[in-house]
């Protein structure tokens, strides 16, 4: 449990999730939280961090009612005023004999209050048991996806969010910094990912990705370590890909990523690669705005990155963030969402081809005319003599 975040923002969003809930006669919004890298719209909506068990939740006018494990009886400590139920049960995933008792207590809360309308808030989080019980047992009730609008609501951030944003970007930029000198002690991989993640956690990180990967003809996409390939020490010669993903003070996320040459000056085609990245950056930026549509951008991305000699992206090479490391909108062809300003987003598309593997990683906020990116590491091969 946590709460960091100035109840003057909570009580915004509250206003503006149930402003929406009221349009669309929804009574009640359904959630579940277990991780959190992407925890839906709950800890937005609560400012409660996942533990290792599931929480549920159900957000209404009445307030926030939380459904957690601990002791039989118990209550979650809620430090604000907007709490309408609390209960506490002794039941984890693995008990299996306790499969229905949350979603039981979860029921008699909407029948307390005669919600009719339940609207389910990030599906994907929510176990099928509560599905199950509640379409079962709840009858005579009207249930629809609320996901898409929640997801509409928390993509266009207040001016508090994009101050703890920026300073979010700061901070990996900060710890960015620190891989030059990290490097020049020729450490074995698995020894640089220890070290940055140990400057994270010092400066307040609740959860990282440090991925990173050396190599010498050509550098690798950066990999989660540690595995055993990672006791192999970085020396000269060697192309080094880190990228660092932190979800800072209040869990929010970013990124950001560069590429390391150990001695030696990156080769022509490596350097071409890293104009070309930085011209599929600027092309994202410019055409990210207010109304366009990110589809449309995914697509002239990819028409571009092929006109180059590269491949074309199949996956989420630009995304936003938020509480949840990749967020809506995506910038993928199956995307529905129309950009807004102050949309806040990650951006790290790939030059892949037979001969070169290369990504600068960067976060944007759309802006009236455009996106302009708030990290400040240069957009360049550093060279670690």
């Amino acid at each position: 449990m946590s709460f960091k975040t100035d109840i003057g923002e909570m009580k915004r969003r509250w206003k503006i999730t149930l402003d929406a809930m009221q349009k669309d006669g929804v009574d009640c919004l359904v959630l579940a939280q277990s991780e959190l890298n992407c925890p839906a719209a709950s800890i937005y909506l609560t400012d409660i961090l996942p533990g290792s068990y599931i929480t549920y939740i159900l957000f209404s006018k009445e307030g926030v009612s939380t459904f957690s494990a601990g002791p039989k009886g118990g209550k979650m400590a809620i430090p604000y005023d907007f709490v309408a139920d609390s209960l506490v049960l002794p039941s984890i995933q693995s008990s299996t004999y306790s499969t229905y008792w949350f979603p039981e207590a979860m029921a008699n809360v909407i029948r307390k209050y005669g919600f009719k309308k339940i609207g389910w808030c990030g599906m994907q989080n929510v176990p099928a048991s509560v599905y199950k019980y509640f379409t079962e047992n709840l009858k005579g009730l009207e249930f629809c996806d609320f996901t898409d609008t929640m997801d509409e609501i928390k993509a266009v951030k207040s001016p508090y969010e994009i101050a703890n944003f920026k300073s979010c970007v700061k901070l990996h930029d900060e710890i960015i910094a620190c891989v030059p000198a990290l490097l020049k002690g020729k450490p074995t991989e698995l020894e640089l990912n220890r070290a940055l993640r140990a400057i994270a956690d010092d400066a307040g990180a609740t959860v990282l990705n440090v991925m990173l990967k050396a190599d010498k003809a050509r550098p690798r996409q950066a990999g989660y370590a540690p595995t055993k390939e990672t006791s192999r020490r970085i020396e000269k010669g060697d192309y080094v890909q880190v990228v660092v993903e932190i979800a800072a003070a209040e869990n929010i996320w970013g990124e950001c990523g560069r590429m390391y040459t150990m001695g030696f000056e990156p080769s022509p085609v490596m350097v071409k690669a890293l104009e070309d990245n930085i011209k599929l950056q600027d092309l994202c930026a410019d055409m990210s705005k207010p109304g366009a549509k990110s589809s449309d951008v995914f697509l002239a991305m990819n028409k571009l990155s092929e006109e180059m000699g590269y491949q074309p992206e199949k996956r989420f090479a630009v995304h936003a963030q938020g509480y949840e490391i990749v967020d809506r909108p995506m910038w993928v062809a199956e995307e529905t969402m129309v950009l807004k300003e102050n949309v806040y987003f990650a951006s790290h598309p790939w030059c892949i081809n037979d001969k070169v593997i290369f990504s600068n990683c960067d976060n944007y906020l759309v802006q009236k005319n455009g996106s302009v990116r708030l990290s400040k590491t240069p957009r360049e091969i550093f060279v670690i003599e």
